[in-house]
């Protein structure tokens, strides 16, 4: 990798480009990059320069593709060959006779040293193990909960606060199972698996929770089977949590539409409804729990989701969808 790279993305690149490529300003780390001197004009310089200083070959090509319309926000490149690079784009309006182009490229370090990683090893296993004691600490609590059950059955004030702990106490036990599983690798068993038969079960099982939303799931696939090696199990679990949220973020009356597409390039699936618009910072970080102010059950089970997806060499991003609500695109090559 170019040997100013890692010092000019300290934190990230902050690019402003007109649609065909070529830079309107930039931050210092980009200026520096290009060898453009200590000023804030960057002459003739183009993306595709900057991509070229930080060996990101993705990054022409991804701009194109934002330049003429597709809704891409954020996605993880390569730089250099090796270290990870997240790009995001977003376009700026009211700027002189065109919209503009915000490039954003953040730097994704990696542990420098052979101990740095032994030590965030050991911080996992030390939060599985410490996931696993609390998972057994709630359960002898469930157990005092349902004895305060036993023992208040004539009483129903005292029966409806027992089962509010129970329940509690369960949210808290999944939770603690959906860190301790974010802890450790994603380990595969693939089989050959017909995808479209996975997804239709996936929505009949949804069936009632939509009911009782008063939420349609409406389905179009592209093919009646598809077959591909996956890991089942795993595999439903994580489209069952995307589902699960789209269903929740609909309105009554709305409708989730979930969609399956092939070409030569791969597969597109998708799921979409009909909720609030996502902030460009909500969509941009939707599938990173860190991100929200408490962790639950959705925001944990979607973080893993996307590892599970990722595991499997698959792709996924946030769209805003029309006219409102979102759209999960996931995407697997051939």
């Amino acid at each position: 990798m170019n040997e100013t790279m890692p010092d000019a993305i300290t934190n990230a690149l902050m690019i402003l480009c007109q649609s065909d490529g070529r830079i309107v300003t930039a931050d210092r780390g980009a200026i520096l990059l290009l060898g453009s001197g200590g000023g804030t004009e960057t002459a003739s310089a183009t993306i595709s320069q900057i991509a070229a200083k930080s060996d990101c070959v993705e990054l022409p090509a991804m701009f194109a593709r934002f330049a003429a319309g597709e809704q891409v926000f954020t996605k993880a490149v390569t730089v250099g060959g090796s270290s990870g690079c997240e790009v995001s784009l977003r376009r700026l309006n009211g700027f002189q006779s065109q919209p503009l182009i915000a490039v954003e490229m953040n730097l994704l370090r990696q542990p420098a040293a052979e101990e740095d990683q032994a030590a965030l090893l050991e911080v996992g296993r030390a939060m599985n193990r410490l996931m696993h004691d609390f998972k057994n600490q709630m359960s002898g609590l469930k157990l005092y909960a349902a004895y305060l059950k036993k023992r208040f059955a004539d009483q129903p004030e005292g029966v409806e606060i027992a089962d509010k702990i129970v329940q509690s106490l369960n949210e808290m036990t999944e939770n603690a199972s959906l860190i301790g599983k974010l802890t450790r690798p994603v380990e595969l068993k693939l089989l050959e698996e017909d995808l479209v038969a996975l997804i239709e079960q996936i929505i009949q099982n949804h069936l009632p929770q939509a009911a009782a939303r008063n939420v349609e799931i409406a389905s179009q696939f592209a093919a009646a089977t598809l077959r591909l090696p996956l890991d089942s199990q795993q595999m439903r679990s994580a489209l069952d949590t995307v589902l699960a949220q789209a269903i929740d973020s609909s309105p009554g009356g709305g409708t989730v539409m979930v969609e399956l597409q092939t070409s030569r390039d791969g597969l597109r699936f998708s799921i979409s409804d009909e909720g609030d618009v996502l902030s460009e910072e909500h969509r941009q970080s939707f599938f990173n729990f860190l991100t929200n102010e408490r962790l639950n059950k959705t925001s944990l089970g979607l973080a893993l989701a996307r590892r599970i997806i990722e595991a499997h060499g698959g792709t996924v991003e946030v769209l805003a969808a029309q006219p409102a609500g979102k759209t999960i695109s996931i995407k697997f090559g051939n």
